[in-house]
């Protein structure tokens, strides 16, 4: 019985410790920026050598009224530290999204303050779908200060409420999107780097709209 409390003893303080190492950190590495037509953005590349697990969470917007065939959010890894010549479109990590055309939606809210729940506009057609939507909202002063939202409900043109209350106040100028996509990647535990390649050149007739977009990194190390 002793030998086994022993057992016992030292297998806990092992998973102790290797609890108490563990380390997480999230950081943006690209931040809100727009991507105009028939253009590529290609994101910073991050050096994820000492991570055990490796996530990136895009998130992407139509922000121009024209319809769009999509465009491609691309995650490539490379298994070098450093150099071009290296970076591979990793399994899975190329998808198109944003086939369609965003009811873009100026708020009347002047402004609206951090905290809003409840934005004003003149048309949510698009936005009165059952359930839970996401949606965006450009702001028009400082790019980075835009956010991602849930619409939970709205008044037939009159106001869309969110889910949870902004983050960053918005002046009346902001801009609503109706159109919006975000997913949570896994990145191979082999990779030395990884980074982000948001093509907006799908559209055959040339005319895509502009698009917004952003990613995050996520790390534990051991």
């Amino acid at each position: 019985m002793k030998k086994l409390m022993v057992v016992l003893m030292l297998l806990f303080g092992c998973a102790y410790s290797v609890h108490a190492a563990v380390s997480k950190t999230s950081a943006v590495v690209d931040e809100w920026a727009a991507v105009a037509e028939n253009t590529i953005r290609d994101g910073a590349a991050t050096t994820i050598s000492d991570s055990a697990v490796t996530t990136v969470t895009v998130s992407v917007a139509a922000t121009g009224a024209d319809a769009g065939e999509g465009m491609y959010i691309i995650i490539q890894t490379s298994m070098k530290a450093s150099g071009d010549d290296d970076w591979t479109t990793m399994s899975g990590g190329k998808i198109l999204v944003l086939v369609g055309t965003a009811n873009l939606e100026t708020i009347t809210n002047n402004p609206a303050a951090i905290g809003t729940t409840v934005f004003t506009v003149a048309d949510d057609a698009g936005y009165e779908l059952a359930g839970m939507l996401l949606i965006f909202i450009e702001d028009q002063d400082d790019v980075t200060d835009s956010e991602l939202m849930y619409a939970v409900s709205t008044v037939t043109d009159t106001s869309i409420t969110v889910l949870s209350p902004s983050t960053t106040a918005h002046a009346n100028t902001a801009v609503l999107s109706n159109l919006v996509y975000k997913q949570t990647f896994s990145v191979p535990s082999t990779a030395h780097r990884v980074k982000v390649v948001y093509d907006n050149t799908f559209d055959d007739d040339g005319t895509a709209p502009e698009i917004h977009s952003k990613a995050t990194v996520d790390e534990m190390t051991l």
